[in-house]
């Protein structure tokens, strides 16, 4: 049992200055604290994550001038609806269509999707 005990802290000794020796070797070339690594990638996270100057967006009312213009016309009657998604940043005009108990049809009568940051109409669809 003595031997054993002497093999395993010798065996423990030998790791251990191993480590040490491995960690301070003065010709490795990744000789750096890992610490510092780890702060200069979350550092370089922060810039990428900091608010870009981003051009105005337009607003609902404009979106609704620029879906009248674009329709040509007066746009169908029925309740306006403008909603902005914004992950792809374009605003969608919808004429909501009413109808009686009963009937079936379209949700809409017109739905036209404006770009939010050029203004420019990406697609007219109606019923």
């Amino acid at each position: 049992m003595k031997k054993l005990i002497v093999i395993l802290a010798g065996l423990i000794v030998v790791g251990v200055a191993a480590v040490v020796i491995w960690r301070f070797i003065p010709w490795r070339t990744d000789n750096v604290d890992p610490y510092v690594k780890v702060e200069e990638k979350n550092i370089e996270k922060e810039k990428e994550n900091e608010v870009k100057e981003v051009p105005p967006l337009l607003t609902e009312q404009d979106a609704l001038d620029i879906a009248r213009k674009a329709w040509g016309k007066p746009l169908p009657e029925g309740p306006l609806e403008v909603k902005l998604d914004p992950k792809t940043e374009k605003y969608v005009v919808t004429v909501k269509a009413i109808w009686p108990k009963g009937t079936r049809g379209a949700d809409y009568h017109a739905q036209i999707t404006i770009d939010a940051k050029t203004g420019k109409v990406l697609k007219m669809r109606s019923s």
